[in-house]
Order: C-alpha cells, then structure tokens, then sequence
C-alpha cells in the first residue's frame, strides 16, 4: 500500500484538484492522509466532504507548525509499505503511482520520483483537464547508493532529487529519519539528503507526471531573511556533513551553489534597498570566507563573489565577462 501525504494550509483554493488527482489514480492500493496545518479558511471542510465519499482517506488536523511538522504527523499514522509527498496545490498524473510502484518492485529503490510539469495557476485547471491516461514507457534511469550521491550534486538528473513531491519512497528505508521541523525551506532537499546517506539508491522517470503549481505565493518565490536563514541553514547542513565524511569533491560543489545563492540574495537585496537582509548577507558572506573549504573553490568564484560584497560597482562588468569567457569555452 501507497502512503500519501498531503500538507496542507490555507488550501481551499486547489487542493479539491490535488485529492481528485490521488483518486483518479490507477493503482487503488492506497491512502490518502490530508494533514490539516492550522488553516483558517475551508480547508477542513473541503477534505471532510471527500471522506465521506472515499474511505481511504483520512484527515489529521494540528495547531500551524509549519509544512515539516505536517509532513511528519502523515508519517507517524501512515500505514503504507510506501510513502509519498503530494503538496496541496499540486496534482499527478493518473497512471503515476502505478507506474512507479512497478519500479520501485523491479529495481528495489528506496527512493523513486518522475520530473516535474510547471505549470501556471491560471492554467492549471484547463491543463489537468488536458492529461490523458496514457501509458508511457517504464524505462527509467536506476542509480546505486553511490550513484544517487554523485547525482543529488550535479550529476545527471539531479534536480528531480532535490524537492519530495512526487518522489516514492520505501517507508523501512525511510526508517526515522524525519523533516527538520525547524527549517521553512530546504528541508526536503535535506529529508532526502539524510536519505541517502542513510544508503539509499534511486530510480527516475523520465515523464514529467507531477504537476507543479506556479503560484506568485509558492514559498520558493518569497525573498524574506527568514526563507534564506532556512536555505543556508539546510544546504550548510548538507555541505558541513559531506566535508566531514570526507567527501572533498561534493562538499566542495555544496560550497558552491551556497555561495552562488550568498551572492545572488545580496545583490537582489542591494536592488530592493533592503538594509537588514544586505547587512545579514554580508555577515554570512564573511563567515563563508573564513572557512578552509573556501580555499577549495575556484579563483573565478572567489573573486566574483569578493567583488559582489566588497565592490558592487565592478560585479556586474566582470560577471559579463565571465559569462562571455565561459560560452568561449564552450561552457555555458
């Protein structure tokens, strides 16, 4: 049986569209557990009206703790062989569960997912109507533990391994590993982090069968310190650990895309004059700059980034030129 947890919060909009999705779904062996996150409008309503008409679904309501603590109460009650992350807002292809508990059997992944379908909001009701139920191929790109690890940093694929919605995920392997409940964003790139290094391996899908709401408010769009603190808490996890295990070359990669993403919020929040967010940054930045994995990246990345926090005037020149050497050389 196939867990499915739904965190939801402030959903009446769409999630009618996410559960009818879950029920449209070929493979019938499953539950679907709705966790209600504190919402205040008729989202409870909404999901109580769907119980009555299917009994596989069940409803968990809690005090607002945020979508880690939701995501953990599913899967303290799920009862499934399986576990799988739906958001609220989003929805799935019918054929999409089906298609990957007949991988996840046949290849014995702890870890199997699809790619994503963005989608605009406005569309997406139109779009979902469009989906037919036709079958695709199951081939599909199996990766061992060590596999999955060089993938979760840069390796082919790798952005279909670092959000949970849409991923299956073998409940025994999942053992007691839990979301960090104190982080807002990039807790589930750190969920599956811990996953892997845990020992698992993975399995991807080549169709893009989990639909994905564009939405103005969808949290990975909201520039607050708060969503940052999150992210660099998450990723510096991630980075501090594979240095630790010494695992030069991915702490390294890790230390990159941190200090890309430094660099990128700094100037974003230069351009929105925004004091507490660019004076937060720098601080960050200084602390980037006094750790020995520093040392390990590239000159080009050390001088791009000490130009963006020390002279901002001359970044956006040498970033040009960067880029321009770079698609010289057949890099970009």
């Amino acid at each position: 049986m196939v867990s499915i947890i739904v965190p939801a919060y402030q959903s009446a909009s769409y999630i009618s569209f996410c559960i009818q999705s879950v029920l449209r779904q070929t493979w019938k062996d499953l539950e679907l557990i709705l966790v209600d996150d504190g919402s205040t409008d008729q989202t409870r309503e909404i999901c109580r009206g769907f119980m009555k008409s299917d009994s596989r679904i069940r409803l968990l309501s809690q005090k607002h703790k945020g979508v880690s603590a939701a995501r953990n109460a599913g899967i303290q009650e799920a009862k499934g062989e399986y576990l799988f992350f739906l958001d609220s807002d989003d929805a799935i292809h019918p054929k999409l569960l089906e298609t990957l508990c007949g991988l996840a059997e046949r290849t014995g992944a702890e870890i199997v997912g699809c790619n994503y379908d963005y989608v605009e909001s406005a569309d997406f009701q139109k779009y979902l109507k469009s989906v037919g139920d036709n079958a695709v191929s199951e081939s599909c790109i199996y990766m061992d533990n060590k596999e999955t690890l060089q993938c979760f940093f840069g390796g082919g694929g790798a952005g279909r391994l670092l959000s949970i919605g849409g991923k299956l995920i073998r409940k025994d392997a999942a053992g007691t590993v839990r979301f960090d409940e104190s982080l807002s964003n990039g807790e589930d790139t750190k969920y599956i982090y811990q996953l892997i290094v845990g020992g698992a391996g993975a399995c991807t899908l080549p169709a893009a069968w989990y639909y994905y709401r564009r939405r103005e408010e969808n949290a990975s769009r909201i520039r607050t310190l708060s969503v940052y603190k999150s992210i660099y808490r998450a990723e510096g996890y991630i980075r501090d650990r594979e240095w630790k295990s010494g695992r030069e070359a991915n702490a390294v990669k890790e230390e990159y895309v941190l200090v890309r993403r430094l660099l990128d919020w700094y100037m974003e929040s230069r351009k929105e004059r925004d004091k507490d967010r660019t004076d937060c940054l720098k601080e960050w930045a200084e602390s980037e700059r006094s750790l020995e994995l520093w040392g390990r990246l590239s000159l080009a990345a050390r001088v791009e980034f000490w130009l963006a926090f020390c002279c901002p005037v001359l970044y956006n020149p040498f970033y040009c030129l960067l880029k321009a050497v770079y698609k010289f050389r057949g890099l970009l």
